[in-house]
């Protein structure tokens, strides 16, 4: 069994609830933003694009 120290628990916990907050941020935010894209014109539309089809594509 794994030892660990109240600072490494304290670690841990502090980890999961980041990575918990930050896809319960960006999920939502990336369905509108992958909903929307597609199917409407609007300035800065390229911008948008360009900025998000790399984080898409992973280059």
């Amino acid at each position: 069994m794994l030892s660990l120290s109240p600072d490494d628990r304290q670690a841990i916990w502090l980890t999961l609830d980041v990575a918990v907050h930050a896809v319960g941020f960006s999920l939502p935010l990336a369905v509108l933003v992958a909903g929307v894209l597609p199917q409407t014109r609007f300035y800065g539309h390229g911008l948008v694009n360009a900025a998000v089809q790399p984080t898409v594509l992973g280059q």
